[in-house]
């Protein structure tokens, strides 16, 4: 994975009047600024059950089954 979620939110910050506070993450990142990306994912993957986005909430696990596998290694 490759995209720069913090570039993007910057961009977004520039681009449309949003809080300072405004980020692309649902989950906190560590203090050394590692984030955990299946938690990161799980969080993502609920917020679109939530909203009713099925097809989001199926790609985001389908994300998980993936880093937790390459975890297993």
């Amino acid at each position: 994975m490759t995209f720069d979620y913090e570039k993007a939110t910057e961009h977004i910050r520039q681009a449309v009047s949003v809080s300072t506070n405004f980020n692309l993450y649902e989950t906190n990142a560590n203090m050394d600024g590692s984030r955990d990306w299946i938690k990161e994912f799980e969080a993502r993957a609920n917020k679109n059950f939530r909203l009713g986005n099925l097809l989001g909430f199926d790609s985001n696990m389908k994300i998980v089954s993936i880093l937790k596998k390459i975890e297993r290694y």
